[in-house]
């Protein structure tokens, strides 16, 4: 199991963080002296390739789960769409029915 994401120090900042001049909090880049953020790390294409590598292998229960809920989820959201288009097209209908009551001049 990956534990410790391996970061990358971006390259401007380098020379600097090899000095000490600049210190690592987590993924924050600080000046020694002021404490100012003068950088930001980024996870390595390492982290990604092992991340991709382990989830790109055989279908696990967790991935096959994940995709259940997507597939119910998409599911659930069409029937709300079509119930949502159903009562706009019923608004749609009572305005035209409005509008046709008050040419005629029978409004309240």
């Amino acid at each position: 199991m990956l534990t410790n994401i391996p970061f990358e120090i971006p390259a401007n900042l380098m020379s600097e963080y090899l000095a000490g001049n600049v210190v690592r909090f987590g993924t924050i880049l600080k000046n020694a002296n002021t404490g100012a953020i003068v950088g930001h790390m980024q996870e390595s294409g390492i982290g990604q390739a092992l991340l991709s590598a382990v989830t790109s292998g055989t279908p696990s229960p967790f991935s096959l789960a994940i995709n259940a809920i997507n597939v119910g989820s998409g599911l659930y959201t069409a029937v709300q769409v079509r119930q949502l288009k159903t009562m706009i097209e019923t608004l749609q209908s009572l305005q035209v029915a409005t509008i046709g009551v008050s040419l005629v001049g029978v409004g309240v």
